[in-house]
């Protein structure tokens, strides 16, 4: 798994335990607990606020998963538009690159040419 799939992967477990583990609700239900040992609810009472808590982090998971999943797609079509434009960016320069280097062969030949010619001048006129 490479590290942006680790990291969305770390951010969505984040995320879905922020939503299922909502501290206000386990608080809620903690203190719940606590009355009916202590007399002051009842179990019907327990159970309709636990049935109560999880249908809130049901709402709460169907309002984020979509949220997420459209992020996910844009993301995803952003990394691949990216990576085609790469490519494509890749290959003109590498192009471009090897004309510039036939280029530069060509010049250094040429002045390789006169050099040897200056060369060869200078010697017979010595």
């Amino acid at each position: 798994m490479d590290i942006s799939k680790m990291a969305t992967a770390k951010y969505l477990t984040e995320m879905l335990e922020k939503l299922i583990f909502e501290e206000n609700d386990l608080k809620r239900l903690k203190i719940s607990i606590d009355n009916v040992v202590s007399g002051h609810m009842t179990t019907k009472q327990l159970r309709e606020q636990i049935i109560e808590s999880r249908s809130k982090i049901i709402e709460r998971l169907l309002e984020y998963i979509p949220f997420y999943i459209r992020q996910w797609l844009i993301g995803n079509s952003i990394n691949e538009f990216s990576d085609v434009n790469g490519r494509d960016s890749n290959s003109e320069l590498e192009e471009k690159l090897d004309e510039k280097n036939k280029f530069l062969e060509e010049v250094g030949i040429r002045i390789n040419k006169i050099h040897e010619k200056l060369k060869g001048k200078l010697s017979n006129s010595s």
